[in-house]
């Protein structure tokens, strides 16, 4: 075994000139080191064996990690100083508005009854109710009532009292006019307003001076159909039966061709008649004012003519269609047109 000794020696020393040659190809230039210091040699030695120690064959590679990427950063910014901002203004209180409510007004709730635009027969009598609200300050009383302003009065009363109890501020009332309608076709409207215990008139509205209405159409009356119409040819001193067209003497006459002389010839109504310059229509014949006349033949023309009303109750029309003045033997010709009664 001692003979052993100097051969292992020999391999070592070998081993370490090649190491040595090795590092100092691969490393870069060390700073000088203290020759002869056993300490350098003995860690030298170590290096080169650990460096060809063969890997352990079920060691698995180590994942080389990438070297950390530095980006540049903007330089950091002083920050800005806000500018000083004024103090909000404080609202000014605005004191409450007081309003000032009225003795006497009233406001209008609803039409009861006869809406704006109702027809209306023709001399019909209706009743036109309104409720109204007392948006005054004081009550209304018994003394209070509902007046005619202006318009179409339609046979309205001047004033009507109230007839409920105190209506109270706040409170409704349903208020009431008797009217009777135009006889006329047409549109009419009338305006009222309430008065109050010392006469003062008032009505709805902020100021309370509006007036509250009624309006109505009137219709004209369906055309009646006709009873009896024809030809009269009426001799002298005859009389005409105009409910039926019977010529000649006998009861229930309405006209006569008369005959003073020769010369001074009339015709003569015993009804209501009344004379026309046109054809009247049964409208016309309704609202004439008729009397009893007497009209003389030579005073007619053609196109004269009459409405008039028998003695049973029915409206009708005369229109001359000429005379014979012949002295004792003339003769008086109409054409008549009586209605059937409405």
């Amino acid at each position: 075994m001692r003979k052993t000794y100097p051969f292992f020696c020999a391999i070592l020393a070998l081993l370490l000139v090649a190491l040595a040659c090795t590092i100092g190809q691969s490393q870069p230039p060390q700073a000088p080191q203290q020759q002869n210091d056993p300490a350098t040699s003995v860690a030298l030695t170590l290096t080169a064996m650990a460096l060809q120690k063969p890997a352990a064959p079920n060691a698995q590679p180590q994942p080389t990690l990438p070297a950390a990427v530095v980006y540049p950063t903007q330089p950091s910014q002083a920050p800005t100083q806000a500018m000083p901002q004024p103090p909000a203004a404080q609202p000014t209180a605005i004191p409450p508005t007081t309003v000032q409510i009225p003795c006497d007004r009233a406001g209008f709730v609803k039409d009861v009854t006869i809406n704006d635009g109702t027809k209306v027969k023709a001399g019909e009598v209706f009743n036109k109710t309104w409720r109204l609200r007392n948006d005054g300050s004081c009550p209304w009383t018994s003394a209070y009532a509902v007046v005619f302003d202006h318009g179409d009065q339609m046979g309205a009363t001047m004033a009507i009292n109230f007839t409920a109890a105190d209506i109270a501020p706040g409170q409704s009332v349903d208020v009431t006019v008797t009217l009777t309608a135009p006889t006329k076709p047409g549109t009419y409207q009338g305006f009222f307003l309430l008065k109050n215990a010392s006469g003062r008139k008032f009505g709805i509205g902020n100021n309370a001076d509006q007036a509250f209405w009624v309006k109505i159409v009137v219709e004209a009356a369906a055309g009646p159909t006709i009873y009896k119409s024809g030809l009269l040819e009426i001799p002298q001193t005859w009389t005409v039966d105009l409910d039926n067209g019977t010529v000649g003497p006998g009861s229930g006459a309405e006209i006569k061709f008369e005959a003073v002389s020769d010369v001074e010839l009339n015709l003569v109504f015993y009804g209501p008649a009344k004379l026309f310059t046109r054809e009247p229509t049964f409208d016309d014949c309704i609202n004439a004012q008729m009397d009893n006349p007497t009209v003389p033949i030579a005073s007619m023309r053609l196109g004269t003519y009459f409405c008039y009303l028998t003695d049973q109750g029915r409206l009708g029309y005369l229109e001359y269609a000429g005379s014979d003045t012949t002295p004792g033997a003339g003769k008086l010709y109409l054409e008549f047109t009586t209605w059937n009664k409405p």
